[in-house]
C-alpha cells in the first residue's frame, strides 16, 4: 500500500456511512394469488402433472435430507 509523501504511514478510512435519500428507497408491489378449491378444474388433484409434481418434490426433499444425514455421519 502506498502512502502520500506527507503521510506518517497510517491509512485513514472514512468512518461515516452515506445516508440514503428517499429516492434511493425501493418499494415493490407484491401481487397475491388466491384461489378456492371449488375454482379448480375437476380432477386437478389426480392429474398426472399434479401427482408428478408431488413425487418430484418428495424425492428432492428426501435427497437433500439424506445428504445432510450422510454428511453428519461422516463428520462424527
Amino acid at each position: 500500500m502506498s502512502h502520500n509523501a506527507d503521510s506518517d504511514g497510517d491509512a485513514i478510512a472514512s468512518t461515516t456511512l452515506p445516508q440514503k435519500t428517499p429516492q434511493d428507497l425501493v418499494v415493490a408491489d407484491v401481487a397475491t394469488f388466491d384461489i378456492d378449491s371449488q375454482d379448480l378444474p375437476k380432477g386437478y388433484y389426480s392429474s398426472p402433472l399434479f401427482v408428478g409434481t408431488l413425487i418430484a418434490s418428495g424425492l428432492s426433499v428426501m435427497a437433500v435430507s439424506s445428504t445432510g444425514t450422510s454428511i453428519q455421519r461422516t463428520q462424527n
